[in-house]
């Protein structure tokens, strides 16, 4: 058993450690039994371990060292290790389109929504690279999709807005917000806007408001049939009407008898 002056030369030992007081922790370590002192010095050398192991553990991601990053992470450094301005591991890791180090990280438990430089994440950073297979990775970890970019854009609108249908896609499976908007311009009305069927389509299959930022009128204005079918489909008004002068009317002055025909039809 162990003695009452034992505990207490234990407990000065670990008050030393918590101050960061080396020298006192040797000198009183020194007076405690073995077995304690032993237990003590392994969870002082621990301790003084990790910052460096993190350390390690960014160097690695960095220079793009796997077998040294997998490494260090077994030994117990941390997956998030950082900050915001110097980068986390996964930042990293993205930014560098390294997959099988994301993976790893993703393996480790990074947190996949974490706010690095410029205030964007990793699936944002992906997103701006047009990185699928990055997109699909921090997707299936639990990356949300309704994050923004470093410009406060909807990664779903700046998937549309890129013209990228198969990222669109990824974000609308990951629960991404089909509604997503930029100072009242919706993806939809985006989509509509560069003539984009695929994305228009994937959109309003995913929940997008056809009405929302009028995209029919916007359909009739840029003269694309095709568009203002597939909105029409999905019930959009086809009485809208912008200052004072409707889908219809507009259709009829630029002489577009197949979409004035659609629309009339629709009525």
């Amino acid at each position: 058993m162990v003695k009452s002056t034992s505990i207490l030369q234990l407990a000065s030992a670990v008050l030393a450690l918590l101050v960061f007081n080396p020298k006192l922790v040797q000198t009183q370590l020194a007076r405690i039994p073995f077995s304690l002192s032993g237990a003590v010095a392994q969870a002082g050398s621990l301790q003084a371990r990790l910052p460096d192991l993190d350390q390690r553990l960014l160097n690695a991601v960095r220079s793009g060292d796997i077998r040294q990053a997998e490494l260090v992470l077994n030994q117990g450094a941390n997956a998030d290790a950082g900050n915001r301005y110097e980068g986390y591991p996964i930042a990293i890791a993205t930014e560098q389109g390294n997959r099988a180090m994301v993976q790893l990280l993703v393996a480790n438990g990074a947190d996949v929504d974490v706010v690095s430089t410029g205030g964007q994440t990793a699936l944002g950073r992906a997103v701006d690279m047009g990185n699928l297979d990055l997109v699909r990775i921090l997707i299936n970890a639990g990356a949300s999709p309704d994050r923004r970019t470093t410009y406060g854009v909807p990664l779903l609108y700046r998937a549309t807005e890129m013209g990228n249908h198969e990222l669109v896609r990824l974000l609308l499976q990951g629960g991404g917000n089909a509604n997503a908007q930029v100072s009242g311009i919706t993806s939809l009305y985006k989509a509509v806007e560069i003539g984009n069927l695929a994305i228009a389509r994937s959109l309003l299959a995913g929940g997008a408001d056809p009405d929302q930022a009028t995209p029919l009128y916007r359909a009739v204005e840029v003269g694309n049939a095709e568009l203002v079918r597939l909105l029409l489909n999905y019930g959009a008004n086809p009485r809208i009407s912008q200052r004072g002068v409707s889908a219809l009317g507009l259709a009829r002055a630029q002489g577009n008898r197949e979409i004035a025909t659609l629309l009339r039809d629709a009525m």
